[in-house]
């Protein structure tokens, strides 16, 4: 699950998303906002009937698991879309991937306006079977996940990249995505190869942050 930047950090950010040979460019005042991608919304249609799902924390090992490939797409796929979304929602984040809710399948969504007073302004995505092809330039962020509690850190991050993915009909989709979107993806795609974002800081950071959160849940237990 990403969690978005602080609204301060986030005030006059530009988003440039372009999808096969159409791009289309988002002013964002505060918040984040991305552009509608065809094929990923279908799934709405049974949001209705959606349920929470658990969301797994940080030392769980379920998030060091590699993800499995969906060769199936049927209803049963659209439902699991659907209730990610829903946790998604409920949780404040605008990314989740399958894996954070014990689900190993290569399944993330994703929306930028998931934080919107107005439900009907959301714009969901969904990625199945996503891989980054191309990626260029470095941003720095700062980041943080529902998967790993009360902390955030900076990240390193590609500025610009190239997803392909199937939507939940098995359809094909190529997206050129920039700044919050890019990291966004990134960050959920990371969670699919049993990567957290506490695993991009340096070695010994790292080694104090994951001691300290794992003491925190000891002592929370």
């Amino acid at each position: 699950m990403y969690r978005p930047p602080d609204e301060d950090s986030a005030a006059g950010l530009d988003l440039s998303i372009r999808l096969c040979e159409s791009e289309v460019k988002c002013s964002i005042p505060s918040f984040a906002k991305s552009c509608n991608f065809p094929g990923e919304t279908a799934t709405l249609r049974s949001q209705k009937h959606a349920m929470l799902l658990q969301i797994h924390t940080f030392p769980d090992p379920i998030l060091k698991q590699v993800a499995q490939s969906i060769e199936v797409f049927d209803d049963a796929l659209r439902k699991t879309a659907d209730d990610m979304l829903e946790t998604m929602y409920a949780s404040n984040g605008i990314g989740l991937a399958a894996i954070q809710v014990a689900i190993l399948k290569q399944l993330v969504v994703v929306d930028l306006l998931s934080g919107s007073e107005d439900e009907s302004e959301r714009d969901p995505h969904i990625f199945v079977n996503p891989n980054i092809t191309e990626q260029s330039g470095e941003t720095i962020s700062e980041e943080g996940c529902l998967s790993v509690e009360e902390f955030r850190a900076e990240v390193k991050r590609a500025e610009r990249i190239t997803l392909e993915y199937q939507d939940v009909e098995g359809q094909p989709h190529t997206l050129v995505a920039e700044d919050l979107m890019a990291i966004c993806i990134q960050h959920e795609l990371d969670h699919l190869r049993g990567v957290l974002f506490i695993d991009h800081l340096p070695s010994l950071k790292q080694k104090m942050v994951k001691r300290r959160l794992a003491k925190q849940v000891r002592l929370s237990a």
